[in-house]
């Protein structure tokens, strides 16, 4: 649930990054809903935006928090998360016996990484994919 949560935080704050209306809107919004915790919400709201308004300290604040601090939370759990059902396992709630268990051993993880970083190079940055293979430049009709 907490990847969860920070991944709609990572999300929403790449949003609110483009500054335009309806991000600017949507900001207010989200912030705002901070407000309604008995005792705090006024306070906490007013530290979240980092001025009386949504400003350009807010902005600042959302980019720092959506470039390091929510990706490296989000790794921080997905690893913990892999640990976990590494040395606990997942749970078995059909309750059906099962007679043969499939041990990961340590080497799994490092198994994935090129794989992970494969999928991490293609999906942030197409493009410098596409500018490493060599093109052939192609010329037209000559206009003889």
């Amino acid at each position: 649930m907490l990847v969860y949560l920070a991944l709609m935080a990572e999300a929403f704050m790449g949003y609110v990054l483009s500054w335009g209306n309806m991000s600017l809107w949507g900001a207010q919004l989200i912030v705002n809903l901070f407000g309604t915790i008995p005792g705090v919400g006024p306070e906490l709201v007013e530290w979240i935006r980092g001025d009386y308004g949504i400003s350009d300290a807010t902005l600042n604040r959302f980019f720092s928090l959506h470039v390091v601090a929510v990706p490296l939370g989000l790794l921080l759990l997905v690893v913990l998360h892999i640990v976990a059902l590494h040395n606990v396992g997942s749970n078995n709630p059909d309750g059906i016996e099962i007679k043969e268990k499939v041990n990961a051993d340590d080497y799994a993880i490092l198994r994935a990484v090129p794989d992970q970083l494969q999928g991490l190079v293609l999906t942030r940055c197409p493009n410098g994919i596409r500018n490493l293979i060599p093109r052939v430049r192609l010329s037209g009709p000559s206009a003889g």
